[in-house]
Parts: C-alpha cells; sequence; structure tokens
C-alpha cells in the first residue's frame, strides 16, 4: 500500500490544525513579509475557506491564507487499509516534524464575496503581514444551489487576481443516526446508517470523518465517506467501522460540501464552502464517539 506524507496541516481531528485555523499558525516563527524562500525549499499552501451553519451555534466564518516555504507541521503519515463502497478506513501517525519552519505569507490582495446571501461588501481584506484577519457573523449565508462569488484583487510577489464561482453546498439536518446527550455510540459489528433532507437545491457532497486515537498514541485510524447530497442516505460499512481502534479517543464530522481548485500558476488554491450538518434537537453534528 502506498504511504503518503502530509505536510502543513494533521490529519488527525484530535489536536487538528483544520481548515479554518492552519492561514494564522506561523510556527518556529513569523516571517511574513521576508522574501520567498529558493524554489527547491518551498511548499505553497493557498486556501479560501468559507462555513456557514444554521444549527443553534450558527453563523459563518471566512478564512484565506497563501503561504510558502518550510511550513509547520508534524508530517503526518498514512497508508490506506480498506475501501468499502463510498468510504476508505486510513492507519495515521506522525511522521517527521518539519526542521525549521519559516513560513513566508505572501498574500493574493483583498478577497470579495458574493451572491446568495452574504451581506454586501463582504470583503477579506489582506493585512500588512499578508495575512488575512478571519471574519465572523451571525448570518445565514447561502440555502442550497446558488452561485458564491469570490474575487481577489491579486497581489505583487504573492498570488496574482482570480475568480470562481462555485454552487453552494445544502444544509443538511441528519434523522439517522441518533445522538444522545453524551454524543454518538457506534457499534463497530453493525453498518452505519445514515439519513438527511437537505435546503434549497440539492448540491454539494456529504462528508463524514470518523477520528480515533489509538489510547496512549499519536497513531490511529481515520474513516471518511463522501455521499453526493440529493441521495439523501448512505451507509459506513462494518469492514471499513472494524479497524477502528477501541478503547478510543474518537471524534466524528459530519457536513455538506462543496469545493474547487483555482490554478494561479505557480499556485493552486483550494475554495472550499462547508456546513456542519444539523441535528433534530438544533445542534451541530460532530462530538464525540463510543463504540461498542
Amino acid at each position: 500500500m502506498k504511504l503518503h506524507t502530509f505536510v502543513g496541516w494533521g490529519i488527525s481531528l484530535v489536536g487538528i490544525c483544520g481548515l479554518a485555523a492552519c492561514g494564522t499558525s506561523d510556527g518556529g516563527g513569523d516571517s511574513r513579509g521576508q522574501s520567498p524562500l529558493a524554489a527547491e525549499d518551498e511548499v505553497r499552501e493557498a486556501a479560501i475557506d468559507l462555513q456557514s451553519h444554521i444549527h443553534e451555534n450558527g453563523g459563518y466564518s471566512a478564512a484565506a491564507w497563501f503561504r510558502q516555504g518550510r511550513l509547520p507541521g508534524p508530517g503526518w503519515k498514512e497508508r490506506e487499509i480498506v475501501t468499502e463502497g463510498n468510504c476508505t478506513s486510513w492507519y495515521f501517525e506522525p511522521g517527521d516534524e518539519t526542521k525549521d519552519p519559516s513560513p513566508v505569507f505572501v498574500g493574493g490582495g483583498d478577497i470579495a464575496l458574493s451572491g446568495a446571501l452574504i451581506p454586501p461588501s463582504t470583503v477579506l481584506r489582506q493585512d500588512k503581514g499578508n495575512d488575512y484577519p478571519k471574519l465572523h457573523g451571525e448570518a445565514t449565508l447561502w440555502q442550497g444551489g446558488e452561485d458564491i462569488n469570490i474575487a481577489t484583487a491579486g497581489h505583487p510577489g504573492g498570488v496574482g487576481p482570480f475568480k470562481a464561482v462555485l454552487k453552494a453546498p445544502s444544509h443538511i439536518t441528519l434523522s439517522k443516526p441518533i445522538w444522545d446527550h453524551a454524543g454518538l455510540t457506534i457499534d463497530r459489528a453493525q453498518d452505519l446508517g445514515l439519513e438527511w433532507t437537505s435546503s434549497g437545491w440539492s448540491v454539494g457532497t456529504v462528508k463524514v470523518r470518523i477520528e480515533a486515537m489509538e489510547a496512549g498514541s499519536r497513531s490511529g485510524t481515520s474513516v471518511r465517506c463522501a455521499f453526493p447530497v440529493y441521495s439523501g442516505a448512505g451507509v459506513v460499512s462494518t469492514r471499513v467501522l472494524k479497524h477502528l481502534p477501541h478503547p478510543s479517543d474518537a471524534w466524528i464530522q459530519i457536513e455538506a460540501d462543496a469545493e474547487d481548485t483555482v490554478t494561479v500558476s505557480p499556485w493552486n488554491v483550494r475554495v472550499r464552502l462547508h456546513s456542519a450538518g444539523t441535528l433534530p434537537n438544533g445542534q451541530s453534528s460532530q462530538g464525540s464517539v463510543t463504540f461498542k
């Protein structure tokens, strides 16, 4: 099985850097505004991330980052265990820590966001350090299926200007599985069934991620699934669930997602729209997991 090394953000959701947080991490020192490193030393990481939630703690956030250099990170390694249907289980473990991380924030100019229910004049503004202060608000940015427009001004020495249009993912409400006050209990000997309804047009992908860390270890297993929103249902097979360690520290996240990659040579900018699923009680469909 092929072994992959990921640089820049950890694959584990237990202590994960996460897409919405990585943009402000400066690792071993703040080198924003410094000259870029030599090409052979560079790793480029660029992303624009919008979240819109309708659960009881909902609202929206918007983040962006464009950076290069020796990026901080644990260098997680993972290998595929098994794929069944729309799901794959992966074994992950720490790799080598990045030596002398020195990320350089280069910026891409101000980023205008518009379309659907996005408030007028919503802009991610590049600061003097070529970073982007995160935006927060109480509004819902979309219902599902509308065009979301993203336009960047570009920045000299950084990422050039570009425009992108993505269809907003639907908001989903899950009727299965059933959470209780303590979280979700999963019987690894049985398939885990999911059912949901969606708002607006049925657009995007329902992504399920279950992470379980081996007791007393930084290694563990990740189960990741992707189902089209329009299907209204999905199954996580016991063939992938049985590889999750027990006992373990475990966590689940279910959300609707739409993403694309925009190439502005030599940069590949990941643009992502996502919304956490909502449970019948109004809470978010993410939290701790107990295994049987």
